[in-house]
């Protein structure tokens, strides 16, 4: 279980890379990753969107951090923790 901000720093397994062709004579390739719907780049492309995804999963529960209660949830693709 993962809070939102936790989550957010995992890699997610659904990211597929896009390649971007320019024209016949000049490739190029798109630095950025294609992660559910949404278009990246930089170093946290392939990363988990957390509550943005709709795998995304909400326990109920929390983890105490900083004395603050926060939420905690799981990606739904592989099934309940």
């Amino acid at each position: 279980m993962y809070t939102e901000e936790e989550a957010k720093k995992l890699w997610c397994p659904e990211v597929r890379y896009l390649a971007v062709f320019v024209n016949k004579h000049q490739e190029r390739e798109c630095t950025g990753a294609y992660n559910r719907g949404a278009v990246d780049s930089g170093l946290h492309a392939s990363n988990c969107r957390a509550s943005q995804c709709a795998m995304w999963r909400w326990t109920g529960g929390g983890k105490m951090i900083n004395n603050k209660k926060e939420l905690v949830g799981y990606c739904g693709l592989g099934g309940k923790p």
